[in-house]
Protein backbone atom coordinates (compact mmCIF):
# COMPACT_ATOMS: atom_id res chain seq x y z
CA UNK A 1 0.00 0.00 0.00
CA UNK A 2 1.22 3.30 -1.10
CA UNK A 3 0.88 5.62 2.09
CA UNK A 4 2.28 8.74 1.51
CA UNK A 5 2.53 10.85 -1.97
CA UNK A 6 4.91 13.24 -2.45
CA UNK A 7 4.53 15.89 -5.51
CA UNK A 8 7.18 18.37 -6.16
CA UNK A 9 6.90 20.84 -8.88
CA UNK A 10 4.55 18.64 -11.21
CA UNK A 11 2.41 20.67 -12.68
CA UNK A 12 0.11 22.88 -10.35
CA UNK A 13 1.43 20.32 -7.28
CA UNK A 14 4.35 22.80 -5.95
CA UNK A 15 5.21 21.33 -3.02
CA UNK A 16 1.99 18.49 -1.82
CA UNK A 17 2.07 15.61 0.67
CA UNK A 18 -1.16 13.48 0.74
CA UNK A 19 -1.79 10.74 3.52
CA UNK A 20 -3.45 7.72 1.63
CA UNK A 21 -5.55 5.32 3.11
CA UNK A 22 -6.79 1.84 0.89
CA UNK A 23 -9.73 3.64 -0.49
CA UNK A 24 -8.75 7.86 -0.81
CA UNK A 25 -11.38 10.46 -2.39
CA UNK A 26 -10.27 14.09 -3.55
CA UNK A 27 -12.45 16.62 -3.79
CA UNK A 28 -12.18 20.34 -4.73
CA UNK A 29 -12.90 22.37 -7.72
CA UNK A 30 -12.35 21.91 -11.56
CA UNK A 31 -8.37 23.06 -12.46
CA UNK A 32 -7.79 22.41 -8.44
CA UNK A 33 -5.16 19.16 -9.41
CA UNK A 34 -7.34 16.05 -8.70
CA UNK A 35 -6.34 14.99 -12.11
CA UNK A 36 -2.34 16.01 -11.90
CA UNK A 37 -2.24 13.79 -8.51
CA UNK A 38 -3.90 10.44 -10.64
CA UNK A 39 -1.23 11.51 -13.39
CA UNK A 40 1.27 11.79 -11.11
CA UNK A 41 0.54 8.61 -9.24
CA UNK A 42 0.59 6.78 -12.71
CA UNK A 43 3.47 8.44 -13.92
CA UNK A 44 5.55 6.82 -10.69
CA UNK A 45 4.29 3.79 -11.03
CA UNK A 46 5.04 3.17 -14.70
CA UNK A 47 8.45 2.35 -13.18
CA UNK A 48 7.39 -0.86 -11.56
CA UNK A 49 6.58 -2.23 -15.16
CA UNK A 50 8.77 -4.93 -16.28
CA UNK A 51 10.77 -3.75 -19.42
CA UNK A 52 9.65 -5.51 -22.82
CA UNK A 53 12.09 -7.34 -24.48
CA UNK A 54 12.91 -6.11 -28.15
CA UNK A 55 12.33 -2.47 -27.03
CA UNK A 56 14.44 0.16 -27.77
CA UNK A 57 16.09 0.97 -25.30
CA UNK A 58 16.64 4.66 -25.33
CA UNK A 59 13.18 5.11 -26.81
CA UNK A 60 11.64 2.98 -23.91
CA UNK A 61 13.88 5.06 -20.76
CA UNK A 62 12.71 8.61 -22.68
CA UNK A 63 8.99 7.39 -22.77
CA UNK A 64 9.31 6.07 -19.22
CA UNK A 65 11.32 8.72 -17.74
CA UNK A 66 10.11 12.03 -19.76
CA UNK A 67 6.73 10.62 -18.75
CA UNK A 68 5.61 8.95 -21.64
CA UNK A 69 3.00 11.35 -22.81
CA UNK A 70 3.03 14.31 -25.72
CA UNK A 71 3.63 16.88 -22.91
CA UNK A 72 7.52 16.75 -22.23
CA UNK A 73 8.49 17.63 -18.76
CA UNK A 74 8.72 21.45 -19.53
CA UNK A 75 5.62 21.35 -19.96
CA UNK A 76 4.59 19.23 -17.01
CA UNK A 77 6.90 21.33 -14.81
CA UNK A 78 5.47 23.95 -12.13
CA UNK A 79 5.98 27.50 -12.80
CA UNK A 80 7.91 30.15 -10.88
CA UNK A 81 9.72 28.20 -8.66
CA UNK A 82 12.75 28.42 -7.35
CA UNK A 83 13.65 24.74 -8.45
CA UNK A 84 11.54 24.46 -11.32
CA UNK A 85 14.13 22.66 -13.45
CA UNK A 86 13.37 19.46 -11.19
CA UNK A 87 10.29 17.59 -10.89
CA UNK A 88 9.75 15.32 -7.96
CA UNK A 89 7.30 12.53 -7.61
CA UNK A 90 7.56 10.39 -4.79
CA UNK A 91 6.07 7.94 -2.40
CA UNK A 92 6.10 6.24 1.03
CA UNK A 93 5.25 2.10 0.73
CA UNK A 94 4.01 0.31 3.50
CA UNK A 95 6.72 -2.11 5.59
CA UNK A 96 6.16 -5.30 3.31
CA UNK A 97 4.95 -4.39 0.81
CA UNK A 98 8.63 -4.74 -1.23
CA UNK A 99 9.85 -6.82 1.25
CA UNK A 100 12.19 -3.52 2.66
CA UNK A 101 11.62 -2.68 6.09
CA UNK A 102 11.11 0.74 5.13
CA UNK A 103 10.08 1.81 1.70
CA UNK A 104 10.39 4.87 -0.65
CA UNK A 105 10.34 5.63 -4.13
CA UNK A 106 11.21 9.05 -5.59
CA UNK A 107 11.77 10.18 -9.03
CA UNK A 108 13.39 13.39 -9.64
CA UNK A 109 13.82 14.38 -13.36
CA UNK A 110 15.86 17.41 -15.07
CA UNK A 111 15.03 17.71 -18.21
CA UNK A 112 17.52 17.93 -21.58
CA UNK A 113 18.03 21.47 -22.70
CA UNK A 114 15.50 22.35 -25.37
CA UNK A 115 18.20 22.87 -27.72
CA UNK A 116 18.62 19.11 -27.86
CA UNK A 117 16.12 17.27 -27.93
CA UNK A 118 18.03 14.23 -28.66
CA UNK A 119 19.35 14.32 -25.05
CA UNK A 120 17.94 11.88 -22.59
CA UNK A 121 16.47 13.97 -19.50
CA UNK A 122 18.72 13.06 -16.31
CA UNK A 123 16.62 10.84 -13.64
CA UNK A 124 17.98 10.40 -9.93
CA UNK A 125 15.75 7.06 -8.80
CA UNK A 126 15.81 6.34 -5.18
CA UNK A 127 14.54 2.99 -4.23
CA UNK A 128 15.52 3.68 0.20
CA UNK A 129 15.49 0.80 3.32
CA UNK A 130 16.87 0.77 6.63
CA UNK A 131 18.38 -2.03 5.74
CA UNK A 132 19.63 -3.52 2.23
CA UNK A 133 18.28 -0.46 0.46
CA UNK A 134 18.66 -0.03 -2.93
CA UNK A 135 20.34 4.12 -4.66
CA UNK A 136 20.24 4.30 -7.91
CA UNK A 137 21.49 7.20 -10.58
CA UNK A 138 21.40 6.96 -13.96
CA UNK A 139 22.47 9.92 -15.89
CA UNK A 140 22.61 9.69 -19.95
CA UNK A 141 23.42 6.37 -20.06
CA UNK A 142 19.96 4.28 -20.59
CA UNK A 143 21.65 1.20 -19.54
CA UNK A 144 21.39 2.46 -16.20
CA UNK A 145 17.89 3.37 -15.90
CA UNK A 146 17.08 0.29 -17.96
CA UNK A 147 18.62 -1.65 -14.56
CA UNK A 148 16.54 0.47 -12.50
CA UNK A 149 13.23 -0.33 -14.23
CA UNK A 150 13.78 -4.01 -13.57
CA UNK A 151 14.81 -3.58 -10.21
CA UNK A 152 11.79 -1.95 -9.19
CA UNK A 153 9.72 -4.67 -11.24
CA UNK A 154 11.91 -7.25 -9.57
CA UNK A 155 10.63 -6.17 -6.24
CA UNK A 156 6.79 -6.45 -6.80
CA UNK A 157 4.98 -4.50 -7.27
CA UNK A 158 3.45 -2.73 -10.51
CA UNK A 159 1.85 -0.12 -12.93
CA UNK A 160 -1.17 1.43 -11.98
CA UNK A 161 -4.14 2.15 -14.00
CA UNK A 162 -5.80 5.25 -14.75
CA UNK A 163 -9.81 5.98 -15.66
CA UNK A 164 -11.23 8.37 -17.18
CA UNK A 165 -13.97 6.19 -18.96
CA UNK A 166 -16.02 7.69 -21.48
CA UNK A 167 -19.59 6.16 -22.29
CA UNK A 168 -18.97 6.04 -25.65
CA UNK A 169 -15.80 4.35 -25.92
CA UNK A 170 -16.75 1.64 -23.59
CA UNK A 171 -19.86 0.88 -25.76
CA UNK A 172 -17.69 0.70 -28.91
CA UNK A 173 -16.99 -3.19 -30.32
CA UNK A 174 -13.28 -3.76 -29.60
CA UNK A 175 -10.65 -6.12 -31.00
CA UNK A 176 -9.01 -8.20 -28.12
CA UNK A 177 -5.47 -7.16 -28.36
CA UNK A 178 -3.80 -9.96 -25.51
CA UNK A 179 -4.56 -12.66 -24.17
CA UNK A 180 -6.37 -11.49 -20.66
CA UNK A 181 -7.89 -8.46 -22.14
CA UNK A 182 -7.27 -4.98 -21.34
CA UNK A 183 -8.91 -1.54 -20.75
CA UNK A 184 -7.93 1.74 -22.53
CA UNK A 185 -8.01 4.91 -19.97
CA UNK A 186 -11.30 6.08 -21.81
CA UNK A 187 -12.41 2.33 -21.09
CA UNK A 188 -12.40 1.28 -24.83
CA UNK A 189 -12.07 -2.81 -24.75
CA UNK A 190 -14.46 -3.33 -22.31
CA UNK A 191 -16.24 -5.97 -24.23
CA UNK A 192 -12.82 -7.94 -24.99
CA UNK A 193 -12.24 -7.60 -21.38
CA UNK A 194 -15.78 -9.37 -20.16
CA UNK A 195 -15.41 -11.72 -23.73
CA UNK A 196 -12.25 -13.12 -21.82
CA UNK A 197 -13.62 -13.39 -18.31
CA UNK A 198 -16.48 -15.23 -19.45
CA UNK A 199 -14.35 -17.26 -21.26
CA UNK A 200 -11.33 -18.21 -18.60
CA UNK A 201 -13.75 -17.87 -15.65
CA UNK A 202 -17.54 -17.84 -15.51
CA UNK A 203 -17.17 -17.36 -11.60
CA UNK A 204 -15.38 -13.67 -12.27
CA UNK A 205 -18.90 -12.68 -14.79
CA UNK A 206 -21.67 -14.20 -11.85
CA UNK A 207 -20.29 -11.62 -9.32
CA UNK A 208 -19.49 -9.11 -11.98
CA UNK A 209 -22.87 -9.31 -12.90
CA UNK A 210 -23.90 -9.37 -9.20
CA UNK A 211 -22.17 -6.36 -8.69
CA UNK A 212 -23.50 -4.51 -11.16
CA UNK A 213 -26.88 -5.24 -9.77
CA UNK A 214 -26.08 -4.00 -6.44
CA UNK A 215 -25.49 -0.72 -8.54
CA UNK A 216 -27.83 -1.29 -11.23
CA UNK A 217 -31.02 -3.36 -10.43
CA UNK A 218 -32.42 -3.75 -13.63
CA UNK A 219 -29.33 -5.22 -15.24
CA UNK A 220 -29.43 -8.61 -15.12
CA UNK A 221 -26.98 -10.38 -17.68
CA UNK A 222 -24.27 -9.83 -19.45
CA UNK A 223 -22.50 -11.04 -23.16
CA UNK A 224 -20.31 -10.59 -25.52
CA UNK A 225 -21.52 -11.85 -29.52
CA UNK A 226 -18.42 -11.98 -31.57
CA UNK A 227 -18.52 -9.24 -34.45
CA UNK A 228 -16.34 -7.63 -37.25
CA UNK A 229 -14.55 -4.28 -36.33
CA UNK A 230 -13.07 -2.22 -38.72
CA UNK A 231 -9.14 -1.23 -37.52
CA UNK A 232 -7.31 1.39 -39.55
CA UNK A 233 -3.75 0.87 -40.26
CA UNK A 234 -1.39 3.85 -41.74
CA UNK A 235 1.41 2.44 -44.48
CA UNK A 236 4.03 4.95 -45.81
CA UNK A 237 4.14 4.48 -49.77
CA UNK A 238 6.73 5.83 -51.39
CA UNK A 239 5.68 8.08 -54.76
CA UNK A 240 8.53 9.83 -57.43
CA UNK A 241 10.60 9.87 -53.77
CA UNK A 242 7.75 11.21 -51.29
CA UNK A 243 6.58 9.32 -48.89
CA UNK A 244 2.90 9.62 -48.20
CA UNK A 245 0.62 7.81 -45.47
CA UNK A 246 -2.16 6.23 -46.49
CA UNK A 247 -5.04 4.97 -44.46
CA UNK A 248 -5.74 1.17 -44.42
CA UNK A 249 -9.03 -0.49 -43.39
CA UNK A 250 -9.62 -3.98 -42.82
CA UNK A 251 -12.07 -5.93 -40.73
CA UNK A 252 -11.01 -7.80 -37.21
CA UNK A 253 -12.68 -10.27 -35.41
CA UNK A 254 -13.80 -8.81 -32.17
CA UNK A 255 -16.76 -8.27 -29.45
CA UNK A 256 -19.79 -6.06 -29.12
CA UNK A 257 -21.63 -5.30 -25.34
CA UNK A 258 -24.95 -6.00 -24.96
CA UNK A 259 -26.16 -5.67 -21.46
CA UNK A 260 -29.77 -7.47 -20.55
CA UNK A 261 -31.85 -5.19 -18.81
CA UNK A 262 -35.21 -6.16 -16.81
CA UNK A 263 -37.63 -5.97 -18.90
CA UNK A 264 -36.73 -5.27 -22.14
CA UNK A 265 -33.93 -7.83 -23.05
CA UNK A 266 -30.46 -7.50 -24.08
CA UNK A 267 -29.77 -4.08 -25.47
CA UNK A 268 -26.46 -2.80 -27.48
CA UNK A 269 -23.88 -1.03 -25.27
CA UNK A 270 -24.53 2.07 -27.00
CA UNK A 271 -28.41 1.77 -26.07
CA UNK A 272 -27.92 1.65 -22.51
CA UNK A 273 -27.73 4.77 -19.67
CA UNK A 274 -23.91 6.55 -19.52
CA UNK A 275 -24.41 5.51 -15.34
CA UNK A 276 -24.59 2.08 -16.85
CA UNK A 277 -21.89 2.14 -18.41
CA UNK A 278 -19.18 3.95 -16.00
CA UNK A 279 -20.23 1.15 -13.42
CA UNK A 280 -19.57 -1.63 -15.43
CA UNK A 281 -16.04 -0.31 -16.50
CA UNK A 282 -15.32 0.10 -12.84
CA UNK A 283 -16.48 -3.47 -11.59
CA UNK A 284 -15.29 -4.53 -14.68
CA UNK A 285 -11.76 -3.72 -14.02
CA UNK A 286 -11.95 -4.50 -10.68
CA UNK A 287 -13.03 -8.42 -11.13
CA UNK A 288 -10.39 -9.08 -14.12
CA UNK A 289 -7.39 -11.21 -14.03
CA UNK A 290 -6.00 -8.05 -15.72
CA UNK A 291 -6.45 -5.53 -12.87
CA UNK A 292 -3.07 -3.78 -11.73
CA UNK A 293 -2.67 -2.46 -7.63
CA UNK A 294 -3.37 0.21 -7.97
CA UNK A 295 -6.40 1.79 -9.72
CA UNK A 296 -6.80 5.48 -10.16
CA UNK A 297 -10.33 6.41 -11.04
CA UNK A 298 -11.13 9.77 -12.24
CA UNK A 299 -15.43 11.47 -11.71
CA UNK A 300 -16.11 8.22 -10.41
CA UNK A 301 -19.66 9.76 -9.93
CA UNK A 302 -20.11 10.70 -13.48
CA UNK A 303 -23.31 10.21 -14.85
CA UNK A 304 -24.27 7.90 -11.62
CA UNK A 305 -27.68 8.85 -9.60
CA UNK A 306 -27.21 8.97 -5.86
CA UNK A 307 -28.97 6.46 -5.01
CA UNK A 308 -26.10 4.31 -6.57
CA UNK A 309 -23.56 6.02 -5.10
CA UNK A 310 -23.84 3.90 -1.58
CA UNK A 311 -24.13 0.68 -3.85
CA UNK A 312 -21.17 1.19 -5.85
CA UNK A 313 -18.67 2.04 -3.05
CA UNK A 314 -20.22 -0.90 -1.19
CA UNK A 315 -18.94 -2.81 -4.03
CA UNK A 316 -15.27 -1.44 -3.82
CA UNK A 317 -15.25 -2.05 -0.20
CA UNK A 318 -15.66 -5.77 -0.97
CA UNK A 319 -13.66 -5.87 -3.37
CA UNK A 320 -10.71 -4.60 -1.25
CA UNK A 321 -11.77 -6.76 1.45
CA UNK A 322 -10.80 -9.36 -0.97
CA UNK A 323 -7.73 -7.80 -2.68
CA UNK A 324 -5.48 -7.12 0.57
CA UNK A 325 -2.63 -5.93 -2.29
CA UNK A 326 -5.61 -3.25 -3.97
CA UNK A 327 -5.70 0.58 -3.90
CA UNK A 328 -8.08 2.50 -5.31
CA UNK A 329 -7.48 6.76 -5.64
CA UNK A 330 -10.58 8.60 -7.41
CA UNK A 331 -11.92 12.07 -7.50
CA UNK A 332 -15.40 13.19 -7.40
CA UNK A 333 -17.10 16.77 -7.59
CA UNK A 334 -20.48 15.10 -5.88
CA UNK A 335 -21.18 16.64 -2.23
CA UNK A 336 -23.71 13.57 -1.52
CA UNK A 337 -21.14 11.06 -2.87
CA UNK A 338 -18.61 12.06 0.20
CA UNK A 339 -21.26 10.40 2.87
CA UNK A 340 -20.60 7.46 1.71
CA UNK A 341 -17.47 7.11 2.90
CA UNK A 342 -14.75 7.43 6.01
CA UNK A 343 -14.06 10.94 7.11
CA UNK A 344 -10.44 10.14 7.29
CA UNK A 345 -10.83 8.43 3.15
CA UNK A 346 -11.42 12.53 2.21
CA UNK A 347 -8.79 15.01 1.13
CA UNK A 348 -9.74 18.05 -0.18
CA UNK A 349 -7.87 20.55 -2.87
CA UNK A 350 -7.85 23.69 -3.34
CA UNK A 351 -5.28 26.33 -5.69
CA UNK A 352 -4.08 29.28 -4.45
CA UNK A 353 -3.50 33.17 -5.80
CA UNK A 354 -0.50 32.13 -7.68
CA UNK A 355 -2.21 28.63 -8.90
CA UNK A 356 -0.62 26.10 -6.54
CA UNK A 357 -2.51 23.18 -5.03
CA UNK A 358 -3.15 22.77 -1.50
CA UNK A 359 -3.97 19.31 0.33
CA UNK A 360 -5.91 18.77 3.52
CA UNK A 361 -7.66 15.84 5.35
CA UNK A 362 -11.71 16.93 5.23
CA UNK A 363 -11.45 15.75 9.29
CA UNK A 364 -8.29 18.62 9.79
CA UNK A 365 -10.77 21.33 8.87
CA UNK A 366 -11.00 23.72 12.46
CA UNK A 367 -14.86 23.41 13.15
CA UNK A 368 -14.75 19.62 11.69
CA UNK A 369 -15.54 18.15 15.59
CA UNK A 370 -18.07 20.82 15.91
CA UNK A 371 -19.77 19.50 12.96
CA UNK A 372 -19.64 16.15 13.84
CA UNK A 373 -23.35 16.90 15.67
CA UNK A 374 -25.57 17.87 13.10
CA UNK A 375 -23.81 17.70 9.56
CA UNK A 376 -23.21 14.91 7.17
CA UNK A 377 -20.14 14.83 5.50
CA UNK A 378 -21.61 16.26 2.01
CA UNK A 379 -23.44 19.13 3.78
CA UNK A 380 -20.32 20.20 5.82
CA UNK A 381 -17.92 19.94 2.97
CA UNK A 382 -21.01 22.17 0.59
CA UNK A 383 -20.61 24.97 3.89
CA UNK A 384 -16.83 25.30 4.22
CA UNK A 385 -15.75 24.94 0.50
CA UNK A 386 -11.93 24.22 -0.58
CA UNK A 387 -10.59 28.15 0.57
CA UNK A 388 -9.40 27.21 3.85
CA UNK A 389 -7.08 24.30 2.76
CA UNK A 390 -4.87 27.00 1.73
CA UNK A 391 -4.19 28.26 5.25
CA UNK A 392 -2.96 24.71 6.65
CA UNK A 393 0.32 25.16 4.58
CA UNK A 394 0.57 21.87 2.13
CA UNK A 395 1.51 22.99 -1.10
Amino acid sequence: MWQQLKFRNFKSLREVDLDLERLTVLVGPNGAGKSSVLSGVRHLADLATPTQPGVDAGGLIRQRYAFGAPLGPEQLRTKGTAEEEFIVLGAEIAPGAWNLTKDSIRLRLRPAPSTDADQTPWIELLLNGAEGGLTHTSGPAVENGLSVAKEVARLGHGPAMELSLSAEAMARPSVLEDDVGRLRRDGYGLASLIAVMAATDRTRIDRLEEALRRVVPRALRLRTPPTKVSRGETQIISVNGKDHAVENYRDMPGNRLEIEMKGTGFLDGSMVSDGTLIALGVLALLHSESCPKVVLIDDLDHSLHPSAHKELIGCLRSILAERSELQILCTTHAPYFLDHFEPKEVRVLALDDQGHTHASKLVDHPEWSEALEGLSRSEFWSSVGEQWVTANGNG
